[in-house]
């Protein structure tokens, strides 16, 4: 079953590594599965798939999808 999270980055982030901002907003991931989302290209940002080294800032949709 594939499951879908969706978070609106707060105000408070002026820039930060997708990365960086799915282990602190969801720290059950954990960084090696977060990695492997972002191989795999089920994150998305404002509805585009994003490559590891994107960034969010403030008001970006993100959205992470996976199987658990």
């Amino acid at each position: 079953m594939i499951t879908k999270l969706t978070s609106v980055i707060p105000d408070s982030v002026i820039k930060l590594p997708v990365e960086n901002y799915i282990t602190r907003a969801w720290p059950y991931a954990g960084k090696n599965r977060v990695r492997e989302l972002l191989n795999k290209k089920q994150v998305r940002v404002n509805g585009e798939k994003v490559a590891a080294d994107a960034s969010v800032c403030a008001g970006d949709e993100l959205t992470v999808y996976y199987d658990g």
